[in-house]
This record gives structure tokens, C-alpha cells and sequence, in this order.
């Protein structure tokens, strides 16, 4: 299979998902970017977080605090993974898409032993048809997985990813991502591969850098850099001792973040609301400006919130999607005009209340307006999220 049957299959993946809601990239965003080579992240993000929803995940209901919940063991070494995310994270970071790949493989059992024999089960996911029973495969696709096979031989490949985070913060298109990889890849390689490829060795806050402002001296016919690195690899830094791989020109943050000489997300508690009591997470799409609430048609009553975002969490893959608003009088307005507005419809392609596509329930704690969704397929899903009164504002 080359990169245009595989964008297309995981594009094909995607389909019938409308491009709106809060930010970050998911399957339809990694093709968006694969051919649009992330010339505008915000348009990549914006356009792909109902995606993550929509795609990635086969829906059951979630509840309450899932701290009893099993911690989800991966054979790659994922299951803290959003933890380790937040913590690496500017205070003022505005929007993060986190996908925590090992947690996925471990939960569908994908074989871990080698990266071709890992690969090939990969490819059967991408290639799966929503409706032959086969569990959905929630955070396994990373920004790189439309690569996979040109990338199967390069020291940076899917097979040595625990998880993957990208976000902006201020300039929409001041953007980073992070790879947190397997403690065995050799990262310093990735970094000569870079540099014979003809991107210019730097330090930075002593880490080792490979970067290029000349696109067109280092990118080959077929939109790759050397042996196939995507384009977004034009910047990258490298941390072997926190198996941290970075891209973007935010890279300098995160690993001030990292040295200490930043406040974290974590610390600051950005994303708290948004996240809640949920654990085991394994797919974030979270935005503190809610470009959701920027929409200029929303169902009639409904509020517009100040963030929003989605959570795929647990060994069930569960969904929570939740909604800050201003204060708590707004997200009870907001329960109240929400509830009615799916128990009544018309929802979806069918025209019918929320409750013939499967179970679902709203609840409200303060400003937070949690909607949960059980029973549900992706191919259903893929219609429903197009309504604006489900998942976003």
C-alpha cells in the first residue's frame, strides 16, 4: 500500500465528520496534514477534533470518578501517559490533541515483538471496516501513522511511539509536538539522519537540534526529508534522557517546562476543569478557548462554552465529552436547553431523538456540563457528531 491509498484509507476512516469543533488533529487531520504539510496547523486542528470522536472510538457509557478503574498495561509501556503529557506542558497552553499509542496497542492486543510483525496489525485497523466487529482503535493512530511503512526502517518509526501530543499556545501557528518514545530508540540517530539529510545541527538549552529554514533544499519530489521523515521533521529536538522527541518552534518551552523554569500545565491545573476526576486516558482533544463557542449558528438555547473538549479514557474506551461555561447559571441553562434539545431532535440523518442511536446522559457539576454516550458505533457516531448540539457547542 504507498501513502495515497493509505491517506486515503484513513481519510476513508473519517468520512462524514463535520470539520467543526474544538481543536486537534485525529485521522482526518493526520491526512489533512500529510498533504497540506501542516502549512496551518490551526486549520488542521480545528477541523479534525470531532474526528477523534467520531473515528476512533467505539462509544460505551462512562461515569462518575473511574479511579477504581484497571490501569490499562500496555506490551509498549503506555497507560500514564497523559499524566507525563501535562506535565511537560506550558500554563498557558490554549489546545492539546494526546493520543497515547502504546495504551491503545496494549488494549487491543496488537503484537509488540517486532515493527514489522507490529505494522501489519496496524494496517488491519486502518484498513477495517466499521462494521466487521473489530474493536475501534482509539489512540492508535499518531501524527505519523499515514507514514508508517515509508518510516518502518528509520530510527524514528509507530512501532518505538508511547504517545504523542500536539498543541499551540498563543500565535495559532506556533505549534508543538512531542513524541514520548520507548526507552531503546536511538534518538540521537534520528538526529544524524536529519543532519545528513541537510538540516544544521544547533544545541538547544543544551539538547541536541537539527533544524532547517530552507524547505526547498531539504525536501525531496516526493514532500519527505532523506529516507522519508515527514516534513514536519524540518525542527526537532531531542531529550535521551526523558525519551522526548520535539517539534515546532515551541520546542524551547516545552523543555524549559521540563528543566523547570516554567510553570506546567499540570501544575497550573489549565486543562483541570476539562478533565475532571477521568483517568486512564488515552485520547485528549481539550481547548481552553472552546473555537467551538466561536461558531455563529448553534441549536436554538443551547449556551456557548469557554472550553470544551473530548476524553477517550479507560480499558472500554469510553467517552466523556465535557462543557465549561462562564458559571454555573449558563451551564444549567445550557443542561436544561441541551437536554430537551436531544431527547426531542430531530438528530442526525435520521431525523430521530438521541436515545434510537443508544443510551446517553447529561449531568452538571458547577460550570461543567458532562455528556456521555454509550451503545454506540463509530459509523453512528460519524453522523451524529455533525449535529452541534451532541458533542460541541
Amino acid at each position: 500500500m504507498n501513502e495515497q491509498e493509505l491517506m486515503t484509507a484513513l481519510e476513508g476512516r473519517a468520512s462524514e465528520v463535520h470539520p467543526a469543533g474544538p481543536p486537534t488533529g485525529a485521522m482526518i487531520g493526520r491526512a489533512a496534514v500529510a498533504r497540506q504539510r501542516r502549512t496551518a496547523f490551526s486549520v488542521v486542528a480545528a477541523a479534525a477534533a470531532v474526528a477523534v470522536v467520531a473515528t476512533t472510538i467505539s462509544l460505551v457509557g462512562v461515569g462518575g470518578d473511574r479511579s477504581t478503574a484497571p490501569q490499562v498495561v500496555s506490551p509498549t509501556g503506555g497507560g500514564a501517559g497523559f499524566a507525563e503529557a501535562l506535565a511537560l506542558l506550558p500554563a498557558d497552553t490554549s489546545d492539546l490533541y494526546f493520543n497515547d499509542q502504546a495504551a491503545a496497542a496494549g488494549r487491543l492486543g496488537l503484537e509488540a515483538s517486532s515493527v514489522a510483525e507490529y505494522n501489519a496489525e496496524l494496517l488491519d485497523y486502518v484498513l477495517a471496516d466499521d462494521g466487521d466487529g473489530a474493536p475501534d482503535p482509539g489512540g492508535l493512530f499518531g501524527p505519523t501513522t499515514a507514514y508508517f511503512e515509508r518510516m518502518a526502517e528509520l530510527p524514528f518509526n509507530e512501532y518505538g511511539v508511547r504517545w504523542s501530543l500536539e498543541g499551540t499556545s498563543g500565535d495559532a501557528f506556533t505549534y508543538f509536538t512531542v513524541y514520548k518514545m520507548k526507552p531503546d530508540v536511538d534518538l540521537d540517530a534520528i538526529v544524524d539522519d536529519l543532519v545528513a539529510a541537510g538540516l544544521e545541527e544547533q544545541e538547544l538549552l543544551g539538547r541536541r537540534r537539527a533544524f532547517t529554514e530552507s524547505v526547498t533544499s531539504v525536501v525531496g519530489p516526493d514532500q519527505t526529508i532523506g529516507d522519508g521523515y515527514p516534513i514536519e521533521f524540518l525542527d526537532v529536538t531531542i531529550d535521551p534522557e526523558a525519551d522526548l522527541v520535539i517539534l515546532g518552534r515551541l520546542s524551547e518551552r516545552i523543555l524549559q517546562v521540563l528543566d523547570g523554569e516554567l510553570e506546567s500545565a499540570a501544575t497550573a491545573g489549565t486543562f483541570d476543569l476539562l478533565v475532571g476526576s477521568i483517568e486512564d486516558v488515552e485520547v485528549a482533544s481539550l481547548s481552553t478557548e472552546a473555537l467551538c463557542g466561536r461558531k455563529s449558528i448553534v441549536p436554538a438555547g443551547l449556551r456557548k462554552p469557554a472550553q470544551a473538549g473530548h476524553l477517550v479514557h479507560g480499558d472500554d474506551a469510553a467517552l466523556a465529552a465535557r462543557l465549561v461555561f462562564a458559571d454555573a447559571d449558563t451551564a444549567a441553562a445550557d443542561l436544561e436547553a441541551r437536554t430537551a434539545y436531544l431527547a426531542g431532535g430531530p438528530i442526525g440523518k435520521d431525523e430521530e431523538p438521541l436515545e434510537t442511536y443508544g443510551t446517553y446522559d447529561l449531568t452538571r457539576d458547577g460550570r461543567v456540563v458532562d455528556v456521555r454516550l454509550g451503545d454506540m458505533g463509530s459509523r453512528t457516531l460519524r453522523d451524529l457528531t455533525s449535529d452541534p448540539g451532541i458533542l460541541s457547542c
